[in-house]
C-alpha cells in the first residue's frame, strides 16, 4: 500500500504526521524559502518538525474544507477524489497532500478564510 492511501484520513492519521515530520512540505516551504541568514537554524528545524499549530484560522479551514469541496464539485460539475500525502520520488525529502485529486493530472488546494471580506482580513 502507497504513502498516499496510507494517509488518506491525513490529520487524523498518525502515518501522515510522521511522514510530513521528515520532509519540507507544501505548507512549509514558503517558510523555508524565505529564511534569512540571520535565522536561527534551531528555530526552522523546529518549525518543521512540530509543523502548523492548531490555531483559530487551520481548524475553520479543516472544518469548512468538506463543505467548500462539494460546493466546487457541484458548481464545476467535476469529481474530486480524495488522497493522501505525497513524496517527490526525485527529490524524497519534499512531500504535499492536496486537498483533492481532479481526473488523471489535476489537484485542489481549498483555502477557507476566516474573514468574509478583503477588508475584515486587513
Amino acid at each position: 500500500m502507497s504513502i498516499s492511501q496510507l494517509t488518506l484520513q491525513q490529520n487524523n492519521s498518525a502515518v501522515w504526521f510522521e511522514e510530513r515530520r521528515k520532509r519540507i512540505t507544501a505548507s512549509s516551504f514558503g517558510k523555508v524559502c524565505k529564511i534569512k541568514r540571520t535565522t536561527n537554524p534551531k528555530n526552522t528545524i523546529k518549525y518543521l518538525i512540530n509543523g502548523l499549530n492548531s490555531i483559530k484560522a487551520t481548524n475553520y479551514g479543516i472544518d469548512n474544507e468538506p463543505i467548500a469541496l462539494k460546493d466546487f464539485e457541484s458548481r464545476s460539475g467535476l469529481e474530486v477524489e480524495e488522497c493522501g500525502f505525497f513524496i517527490d520520488y526525485e527529490d524524497c525529502y519534499i512531500g504535499a497532500t492536496p486537498d483533492g485529486l481532479i481526473g488523471s493530472n489535476g489537484k485542489i488546494e481549498i483555502k477557507c478564510a476566516r474573514f468574509s471580506t478583503v477588508k475584515e482580513a486587513i
